[in-house]
């Protein structure tokens, strides 16, 4: 099991096989880091009725950035502190066996007893391994806060958590798995991203699926969603005086502001931002000296700044490492002036393209629609985007995306009927302002 666990952790690679039945009657939990800042892969073993969020439990951590494994007195449960184990005047913690033997921080878990620490740039002894795991095991099962292990199988469980969570939202996403992972990395390394795109092709649940795989969780207390326009302010996004009912002006923190000390309080979890329609505001307005402190390398207080509104020069504010930005573009908006070079410069673009795939077609059949009509919408779809991509004035940024027609159910006919009418039509209508044969052209073949 820890040799397969090792492998994978190493290597990233997160498919996983049954792992053989060691230590009967105890849970096995594994993960591969969560996807978390830390990233931290651990297995634990728990009885019933301790678990990972709230007991105590044996556990190996591996700390990929020094090459270290750690055998470890887990302990999350607040009323169960270290104490609980036996001999543990002779146990360091985490922390302090790091800073004494590597001068190191440890990632994450510094508060856990040390059992043993395995050099894993070397071969491993496992026969020593297995034999230290034996032994806290036997402590584990000693403790007067453990009850009695079962024998049963059942109790034998490994949470794939990490695994079925991760093919769940790449699922709901119409972009292939690898193309997510990279834009993952990218996210991770520039720590802000624009997602650009024509409409429907799901920039804003897209955003919001990249946040919860950059978390490995769906936890929306850790997302904050605005979308900008043109009225939209500095004072709104990080801090200006507003007027009091009874007179008089109060100093008021923006909601950006605001996401960000949540985020500096809390540095173990990924916070993300999104930004909807991010080129709708006038950025260098919005953001002002914050411009600087979204540079990826600018992050944390080492870079703290004081605000425009800051009482005094000693008042400072910065944007920990651990807040992500997503902006989303519409590239078929006209009416938006260029986005501004100095953030351009501070984010990284990705382009989302409509997916006509099998994606989008198993979509439309687990909405029970025809397979004559579905092979039909695709094909009038790539026609009435070939017009579009062809004509001179518009190109690949005007696209008729997906996201217009994966909630198409039955009755077919009217609910399709209203989608052409009411919300492609408009669209085409505004592509094609000054060319009404083509706006009826594109609808005659939809509609066909």
């Amino acid at each position: 099991m820890l040799r397969q666990f090792l492998e994978q952790a190493q290597t990233k690679d997160l498919t996983t096989t049954n792992y053989p039945k060691e230590h009967r009657g105890l849970r096995l939990h594994v993960s591969f880091g969560k996807g978390n800042q830390a990233k931290v892969p651990w297995v634990a073993f728990t009885d019933e009725d301790n678990t990972i969020q709230n007991g105590i439990y044996p556990t190996f951590l591996y700390y990929r950035r020094v090459k270290k494994l750690a055998l470890a007195y887990g302990v999350s449960d607040p009323n169960a502190p270290p104490q609980s184990w036996p001999n543990t005047q002779a146990r360091p913690t985490i922390l302090s066996w790091f800073k004494e033997n590597l001068n190191e921080t440890p990632d994450k878990y510094g508060a856990s007893l040390v059992k043993a620490v395995y050099d894993t740039d070397k071969p491993l002894d496992f026969s020593q391994i297995n034999a230290d795991l034996d032994s806290l095991l036997k402590e584990y099962k000693d403790l007067p806060e453990v009850s009695a292990l079962h024998e049963a199988t059942s109790m034998y469980e490994i949470e794939h958590e990490d695994i079925a969570f991760r093919d769940e939202v790449y699922h709901e996403i119409f972009l292939e798995s690898k193309q997510v992972d990279d834009i993952i990395h990218l996210l991770r390394r520039k720590k802000n991203l624009i997602l650009q795109g024509p409409p429907g092709v799901g920039k804003t649940f897209v955003a919001k699926r990249l946040a919860y795989l950059l978390m490995n969780r769906k936890n929306n207390r850790f997302i904050e969603t605005i979308q900008f326009h043109q009225s939209y302010s500095y004072e709104d996004f990080v801090q200006g005086y507003r007027p009091l009912g009874a007179g008089g002006f109060t100093l008021k923190n923006g909601v950006f502001y605001e996401f960000c000390r949540r985020a500096q309080e809390d540095p173990e979890n990924e916070y993300v931002f999104i930004i909807d329609e991010i080129n709708r505001g006038n950025l260098g307005k919005i953001f002002g000296e914050l411009m600087m402190l979204l540079e990826h390398d600018k992050r944390g207080a080492a870079f703290a700044v004081p605000l425009i509104y800051a009482a005094n020069s000693s008042e400072r504010f910065y944007i920990p490492a651990n807040l992500y930005v997503i902006g989303t573009m519409n590239t078929a908006d006209r009416s938006l002036a260029l986005v501004d070079f100095a953030l351009r410069r501070r984010f990284a673009f990705v382009s989302l393209e409509p997916s006509y795939s099998d994606r989008f077609i198993a979509v439309l059949r687990g909405n029970s629609l025809p397979e004559d009509f579905i092979h039909s919408l695709v094909r009038k779809l790539d026609e009435v985007n070939h017009m579009i991509t062809t004509d001179v004035t518009l190109g690949s940024g005007f696209l008729i995306g997906h996201a217009y027609f994966t909630d198409l159910e039955q009755p077919l006919v009217p609910t399709y009927r209203s989608i052409i009418e009411n919300e492609i039509k408009p669209l085409l209508q505004e592509y094609w302002f000054d060319d009404v044969a083509k706006v009826n052209k594109a609808i005659e073949i939809l509609m066909s």
